[in-house]
């Protein structure tokens, strides 16, 4: 999936002989995924549990940690991380990753034709 997401610009997805997609991979991440994964890191160890109202924690580490969070909600998250963080020197902002979109829309598939 890796090379997919890395080499190709239009993707096309097949289920039992049917199409079930046809197009970018951005317009997949945008049609079938409703989180972003917000990559945090900061100069000092915080409390992850004080994050865990933001989005779903996924993984926390040393100083850093990452969460999903909502798509429609990514940016009052992100504005409010800052301005109450003094200690968040980092934020990356980037979408599910493909392999698990294209997992989330295969299972998808199969739920709806079984």
């Amino acid at each position: 999936m890796d090379d997919i997401e890395e080499t190709c610009d239009r993707v096309i997805l097949l289920s039992k002989g049917n199409k079930v997609f046809d197009g970018t991979i951005g317009e997949m991440s945008w049609l079938y995924s409703s989180e972003k994964v917000l990559q945090l890191v900061f100069d000092k160890q915080v409390d992850p549990d004080e994050f865990a109202k933001y989005g779903e924690i996924t993984e926390a580490k040393d100083h850093s940690l990452k969460l999903l969070v909502r798509k429609e909600q990514y940016r009052s998250v992100v504005a409010e991380l800052i301005s109450k963080n003094e200690n968040l020197t980092d934020i990356s902002i980037t979408d599910i990753p493909f392999k698990n979109i294209v997992s989330q829309v295969m299972s998808r598939e199969d739920t709806e034709n079984a």
